[in-house]
């Protein structure tokens, strides 16, 4: 069962910001915010069914807002700014039997690998085995 409720206004935008609250029938829910997919509280019973909340999560979007950092959230300050965005995966073969040319067969179809001469701009190094 998941649930909708009103968790504050932005007060620079005055958009209205949601929180959804799962519900499974074991009695533990968890509330995840609009704002940044923030885990907002996870509740679970102990054993003699008393709930508590065992997520870190602020109880205000006013908290969020105002915080210094990314707590519980499931979206960072970048998300959705990297649109098109590429980068360099350089593969080094280290001896040990899988070579460059294979590894893309290995992660295909999860990701699709060009030859590039240089490491310039952003990249990322594999080194296999």
């Amino acid at each position: 069962m998941i649930t909708k409720h009103e968790f504050g206004t932005l007060e620079t935008t005055g958009q209205k910001i949601y929180n959804y609250t799962m519900k499974n029938r074991n009695g533990m829910t968890v509330t995840i915010s609009e704002f940044g997919g923030a885990v907002v509280e996870i509740r679970v019973p102990d054993k003699f069914g008393r709930d508590s909340d065992v997520a870190g999560g602020y109880d205000s979007l006013r908290d969020y807002v105002l915080a210094d950092g990314y707590l519980g959230a499931l979206v960072g300050r970048t998300g959705n700014r990297i649109a098109n965005g590429t980068f360099t995966l350089a593969v080094i073969d280290t001896g040990c039997g899988i070579s460059p040319e294979n590894i893309g067969k290995l992660m295909s179809p999860y990701v699709q690998l060009q030859e590039h001469d240089s490491m310039q701009g952003t990249g990322l190094g594999l080194a296999i085995c």
